[in-house]
C-alpha cells in the first residue's frame, strides 16, 4: 500500500471514530432528555409531587440506549464510506433508520410508564425522537461539511485511474473537471483498452500509463484508490478481466456504461451528473453482513462449547486411526483473496500428498477408516468453527479453495474471483447441491452455484443452505 493510500486509510479510521463518537453522544443527549421529562414534567403530573429523584438506574438505561444505537448503526452501515458523504443523503438516512429504530425503543421505555392519557406517550416520544434526530443530524452535518471542506481546499484527494477508450473517457474527464462542485478526484492518468490508436480520437490530457492489462501494477504503484472504466462497445468482454485484476485492491471501482444499460435500468447519476455503475465491493449489505457475523459468532461459540466433549472423542479417535496430528492445517484463499490456514480433523495418512495437491476421490486408499466415517457424517469440517471465530471463514458461503486450484481456476474462469467478494463457508450452496469436486472440471461446475449464491446471498439463502447441510450430515451423504 502506498503512502498515499495508508495515509486516506488513517484519515477514514479516525473519521468513523468522530462519527461513532457523536452518534454515542446524540443517544445519550435523546435518553437524557427522555428521563428529565418523565422527572420534572410525568411523574410530578402522575403522582402530585413537585420532582421526583433520578435513581441509579438511570446509568443502566443510558449504557443500553447508547449499546443498542452502536449496533442499529452498525447494522445500517452508515460508517462506510465516510470520505466520500452526501450531507443530503446522510441527512435522510438519519431520519429513516431513527424513526425506524426508535419504534422499538418505544415500546420498552415508554409504553411501561404509568400516565393519564395516551397524549402524554406521544410527547415522550416526541422529546425522546427530537432530540435524537436533532443531534445526530447536526453530528454527521458538521462532520460532512469539514470534510466537503477539506476536499473544496484540495487537501483531500482521491487518486483516480481512467481506463478505456479516448472517446468514452474524454466526456468523463471534462465534466469532472468542470464540475462546479469539487469532486475529491485526483487523476493520476489512464490506461488504453484493446483497441488500436485513432488519429480522429480526442486527446485525453492526462499521463498515459500503459494499456488495460497493467490495470494491478498501475493502481497498486500509485496508490489509486478509485477507478472508472469507459470501454467501448467491442471491448466489454475485457470487463471482467479488469475487474479480476483490481477488485481485490480495495479501491472503489465505477462502470460508464452503454445505452443498454442505461435503458435496462442499471445506472444512476453521481453527484456530477455523469451516469455510472458502481461496483459493489460487497454485495451484501451492511445490515445483513452485520447479522451474518453476529450469527456466525454466537452459533460457532455455541458449537464449540456444546460439541466438546464430542470433539474430544473425535480427536482421540483420529489420533487412534495412525501416526500424525491430530488436526490438519492446509492453506485456502480466502476473502478479497487474502491466504489464510483452515483447520480440520485428519481423515488422511501423514504422507497423503508426498507427490504434491491431490483432490480426494471415491473409495481414496489415503484416507483412513475413521476418516471415511468422519467425511461420512462431514465430521471433520467441525473445527473449522474455530476458523469463522477468527473471522476468517463464515457459517455459510463459498468453499474456500487451495491457491493451487484457485489458480486454475482464475485461469479457466476469471469469474471465479467474484467469489472472493465474501468470507467463504464451512457450507455452500455449492456443497449441497453439487457436493464435493474430484477435479477441476467439477469444481468449475461446483462454482456455478457458488456464484448464484453470490448473486442472492440473503440470510433466507444462508438459512436455507444451513437445513440442507444439516440434512446430508444425519442422512451422511458426505464422502
Amino acid at each position: 500500500m502506498s503512502p498515499q493510500s495508508e495515509g486516506l486509510h488513517r484519515r477514514a479510521f479516525r473519521l468513523r471514530l468522530y462519527y461513532r463518537w457523536f452518534d454515542a453522544v446524540s443517544a445519550a443527549l435523546a435518553y437524557t432528555a427522555l428521563y428529565g421529562y418523565r422527572k420534572s414534567v410525568l411523574e410530578p403530573l402522575r403522582f402530585g409531587i413537585p420532582q421526583l429523584e433520578w435513581e441509579s438506574t438511570f446509568f443502566e438505561g443510558l449504557l443500553a440506549t447508547v449499546l443498542y444505537w452502536a449496533f442499529i448503526h452498525r447494522l445500517s452501515g452508515i460508517h462506510r464510506e465516510v470520505l466520500r458523504r452526501s450531507r443530503l443523503a446522510d441527512l435522510v438516512h438519519t431520519f429513516q433508520v431513527g424513526i425506524l429504530a426508535s419504534l422499538p425503543l418505544f415500546a420498552v421505555l415508554i409504553l411501561d410508564d404509568d400516565v393519564q392519557n395516551y397524549r402524554h406517550y406521544y410527547w415522550s416520544f416526541g422529546v425522546y425522537l427530537g432530540v435524537l434526530l436533532s443531534a445526530t443530524a447536526l453530528g454527521r452535518y458538521a462532520l460532512a461539511t469539514a470534510t466537503y471542506a477539506q476536499i473544496k481546499s484540495g487537501r483531500l484527494r482521491f487518486p483516480t485511474l481512467l481506463i478505456g477508450s479516448p472517446k468514452r473517457l474524454k466526456p468523463v474527464l471534462d465534466r469532472y473537471l468542470l464540475a462546479q462542485r469539487p469532486t475529491g478526484n485526483a487523476f493520476s492518468g489512464w490506461l488504453t483498452g484493446s483497441l488500436p490508436a485513432d488519429p480522429s480520437d480526442p486527446k485525453v490530457e492526462l499521463p498515459l500509463l500503459g494499456n488495460w492489462s497493467d490495470a494491478r501494477s498501475v493502481v497498486e504503484r500509485y496508490g489509486i484508490e478509485e477507478v472508472m472504466i469507459a470501454l467501448d462497445a467491442t471491448e466489454h468482454h475485457l470487463l471482467e478481466k479488469l475487474l479480476v485484476q483490481i477488485e481485490s485492491l480495495n479501491v472503489r471501482i465505477q462502470w460508464v456504461p452503454d445505452t443498454l444499460s442505461i435503458l435496462t435500468g442499471q445506472v444512476k447519476l453521481d453527484a456530477h451528473g455523469v451516469a455510472l455503475v458502481d461496483i459493489q465491493r460487497n454485495p451484501i449489505p451492511a445490515w445483513q453482513e452485520a447479522v451474518k457475523r453476529t450469527v456466525d459468532l454466537l452459533v460457532s461459540g455455541t458449537a464449540l462449547a456444546v460439541l466438546s466433549p464430542f470433539l474430544v472423542f473425535t480427536a482421540w479417535r483420529v489420533k487412534q486411526s495412525g501416526p500424525g496430528p491430530i488436526f490438519y492445517y492446509q492453506e485456502r484463499v480466502g476473502r478479497n483473496g487474502k491466504s489464510f490456514w483452515i483447520v480440520k480433523f485428519r481423515s488422511m495418512r501423514v504422507d497423503a500428498e508426498a507427490n504434491g495437491p491431490q483432490l480426494s476421490s471415491d473409495n481414496d486408499p489415503r484416507i483412513t477408516p475413521w476418516g471415511r466415517i468422519m467425511r461420512k457424517y462431514r465430521l471433520d469440517e467441525l473445527p473449522q468453527f474455530w476458523n469463522v471465530l477468527r473471522g476468517e471463514m463464515s457459517l455459510v458461503g463459498p468453499r474456500p479453495e487451495r491457491p493451487y486450484y484457485a489458480h486454475q481456476l482464475l485461469e479457466r474462469a476469471p469469474h471465479y474471483a467474484q467469489l472472493h467478494k465474501i468470507r467463504p463457508g464451512i457450507t455452500s450452496w455449492g456443497m449441497v447441491r453439487y457436493g464435493y469436486a474430484s477435479n477441476l472440471e467439477e469444481m468449475l461446475e461446483r462454482m456455478k452455484y457458488d456464484l448464484v449464491y453470490l448473486e442472492n446471498a440473503t440470510l433466507f439463502a444462508d438459512l436455507k443452505v444451513l437445513v440442507y447441510t444439516v440434512l446430508i450430515v444425519l442422512q451422511g451423504r458426505g464422502k
